[in-house]
Parts: structure tokens; sequence; C-alpha cells
């Protein structure tokens, strides 16, 4: 099956559905293409100071609902799941296209899959490769990708293994932030009125981790914009299209 090298954390961010685009300078000859994807020896540094920040408002809450883990932690050297490029364009609306636009192609990703085990110790090479080792009729075992969903007043959240540990066994552990995805937006949020976000009315919350769960009535319910910690003035960034962009967070309270 053919496979593309990608350092990590692209290549887990990939397979996980977060991020939709790889960049690239060139552009596959043959599309729709189904690759398995391969994490090179070598990682990007990533943290919330050194990329945009609708890329970290993704990549925090995807590991705080438990779609991926730890950045430093995702395997190099391996195949960790399998994607289709589904077309190649110069243009592409996605906070994951290069906004400085270096790379000229963005290849449109879907149908992704991330490998609950990895292929460890697999060496990468340039462009397209083949690895026998894998075909459609033997894929690994994939991640089921839990989401968010809302149900009238009721909420019901992922999340990953740590967070949900320390809602279960921590009694001050009665509040969740998360940043306000527009990918969820109206899980949280009403239309907005002259730029105020107003949040759903929302009573109870069910945070799910597998095959656990724990409801909750919900106390208090609010959309904030982070602030400095310095100057106590809201964090704004730019986005793609120049315009300044509040970092708006959701917050719940409850009662376990």
């Amino acid at each position: 099956m053919k496979c593309i090298s990608i350092r990590q954390p692209w290549a887990s961010l990939v397979c996980a559905g977060i991020k939709d685009v790889e960049n690239r300078s060139w552009k596959p000859k043959s599309m729709p293409m189904r690759v398995l994807i391969h994490s090179s020896s070598t990682r990007v540094k990533m943290d919330e100071d050194n990329v945009p920040w609708p890329w970290w408002r993704q990549v925090s809450n995807a590991q705080t609902m438990g779609w991926i883990g730890w950045l430093k932690e995702m395997p190099t050297s391996a195949i960790v799941g399998v994607a289709t490029i589904v077309d190649a364009v110069e243009d592409y609306d996605s906070d994951w296209a290069d906004p400085k636009d270096i790379s000229q192609w963005k290849w449109i990703l879907e149908d992704v899959a991330l490998f609950k085990e990895p292929i460890l110790n697999v060496k990468g090479k340039l462009n397209f490769w083949e690895y026998d080792a894998i075909t459609e009729d033997n894929m690994p075992e994939t991640v089921n990708i839990p989401e968010p969903e809302r149900d009238g007043t009721h909420l019901t959240i992922p999340l990953c293994e740590e967070c949900y540990e320390n809602l279960v066994n921590i009694p001050e552990a009665t509040e969740l932030e998360i940043f306000l995805d527009p990918i969820y937006g109206d899980l949280f949020v009403q239309l907005p009125i002259e730029d105020t976000l107003l949040p759903l009315h929302t009573e109870t919350v069910t945070f799910v981790c597998g095959d656990r769960s724990k409801t909750c009535k919900v106390t208090d319910f609010q959309i904030f914009a982070e602030q400095d910690e310095e100057t106590n003035e809201p964090l704004t960034y730019e986005n793609a299209d120049g315009d300044t962009c509040y970092i708006n967070k959701v917050w719940i309270q409850f009662e376990k």
C-alpha cells in the first residue's frame, strides 16, 4: 500500500481528523489516493507559544477529549494511520492551510483513521513509497474518535483518561474549560447578537471516557475571552482573513 511520511505531531493530527490539510511543494499525480500515514524520525516543536492559535485550540481540545495523547509521546518512525488524499489545490479554506503560503499545494485529506497500535520501527522514504505488509484487507484496528454532543439542555463531553480520573477522584474538580472551537460552536453558543456570544441553556452534562461515564448537574455555564495574566486584557489572534478574533473559552461548573 502507498505510504507518505509526515513529521509528528502532524502525522497523528492528520489521522485523528484534526489537521485536514497537508502542505506540500508538489502535487500527487493521481487522486483520490488511499495512503498509509508514516511518522518520520523527526518532530516539529509545537506548543501554544509557537503555532497559530486556531491550531493550538484544536490540539488542546483534542487532548482534553482524549482524541490524541500528549504531543511529546507521539511515536516516530511508525505507521500511525491511514487517509485519503482527495485533491490538491493552491487555495483552500482551512486553518491548517499554510498561512505563509510557502507550500504551493494543499492536499485535502478525508476518510482518515488513527491506528490503536502504531506499526513501530519503520524507516521512511521521500515522496510516496510502498509498505507491503498492510493492505485494505488487513488494516489494523483503528481508534473510535468520540465527539461532544448536545440533546436539548444536556451535553455529553468525552474526556481523556487523566481528565476523567481527576473528575472522579478529586473532590475539588468541579469545573471544565475548553476552547470554543467553531467546529462545535453550535453545541455551546446561540447565534451571535452584536458580536456577543450567548451560552446555550445547559442543565446537565455527562462526561465519558471509554465505557465509563458520569452525569453531573450544571451550576454555571459561560463563554468568556481568555485574558493576559499580566494585563488582564483579552487575548486575540489574527485569522487568515486578517480579522482580529478573541480566544474564547467554554467554562462549565457542575455538581458531582
